[in-house]
This record gives structure tokens, sequence and C-alpha cells, in this order.
């Protein structure tokens, strides 16, 4: 008996205040079962009956003995600005992983739009040739229709990273693509 309750009257009464019941009753119960147990730790005391929410740290133990035989409180502290101080510095990291992810967002999408935006030139350049020397035309579609591939590769990159999607490497001889690019 505790201040006059029952100890399954404690339990109800203190599971009413607060937010971690789980806790309060891992507590007690190990404050019941190991009389020399001490299990410090926190909890979220709900407002009820014009008291505000506040967090508690404290460790309970069982006392036996003499007048008194229940529990005490040893240690109890008001943390409550260590706590939203720690949920704030957790807000403000999720708000800097989000910029930091638009940022890498942006310079990426930079890079595509250019990439992409030399292989349209290329494609450009040789519809122009096309008009110029019909006769050679085939050989210019065929350079248009490599670059379009080229095109697709990069969107494929793109979306990949995108996904977060793992990649393939293959191998390729960097000496045939120079000449393709470059013929």
């Amino acid at each position: 008996e505790v201040l006059g309750l029952m100890a399954d009257d404690l339990d109800a009464k203190v599971l009413d205040i607060v937010a971690e019941p789980h806790f309060v009753k891992e507590v007690l119960n190990g404050a019941r079962n190991n009389p020399d147990h001490h299990k410090p730790g926190t909890c979220h005391v709900l407002p009820v009956e014009g008291r505000t929410d506040c967090y508690l740290e404290c460790n309970v133990r069982r006392v036996n003995g003499g007048i008194m035989d229940g529990y005490l409180i040893e240690h109890y502290q008001n943390i409550d600005q260590l706590v939203k101080a720690d949920q704030e510095q957790h807000a403000l990291q999720k708000n800097l992983i989000r910029a930091q992810k638009l940022e890498i967002v942006g310079v990426m999408s930079a890079g595509v739009f250019h990439d992409l935006n030399n292989v349209l030139a290329i494609v450009s350049g040789y519809s122009q040739m096309i008009r110029v020397n019909p006769a050679a035309a085939e050989k210019y579609i065929r350079k248009i229709s490599d670059s379009c591939g080229l095109m697709e590769h990069i969107i494929k990159q793109a979306m990949s990273f995108a996904t977060c999607s793992e990649g393939q490497f293959l191998s390729c001889d960097i000496a045939s693509i120079l000449d393709d690019s470059l013929g």
C-alpha cells in the first residue's frame, strides 16, 4: 500500500495520467518482483484536470520495513526542456535531409538535361545533314537512331537513380563508342 492506495489502485491511478502505461507497468512490476531492482526511465504525463502535460524522469524502488512498505520514487525530474529540444533537433535534422535531397535532385536534373541537350544537338545536326546530303541519309539516320538509344540510356540512368534501384555494370569497348560518337 502506498499513500493509502493498494497496488492495483495505484497502477490504475498512474496509468490514467501517463502516455506510456507499458513503461509504468514495467517499472512497478520490476519493483514488485525484485526489491533490489531500480528501474530508471522517462514517462509522459498527460494533461488532466488543468495540469499541463510534461515529461518526467524517475526511478522507482520497493521499500520494505519500518512504517513504510511500498514503492518509493527516489528521483524524479521534469525533463520537458530536454525532450522538447530533442524533438526540435529531430525535426531540424529531417528538414535538413529533405533540403539536401532536393538539392541533389536539382543538381542531378541539371546534369541530365545538359546531357539530353547535347544528344539533341547531335540529332538536330544529323537531321540538317540529311537535308544537305540526301544521298548519305542512311548513315545519318543510323547516327540519329544511335543518339536516341543514348538518350534512352541517360533517362534510364536518371530513373534508376530516382528510384534507388541497383544499376548494372556492363563491359564495353570504349574505342568503338568514341569512334561512333566522333565518326
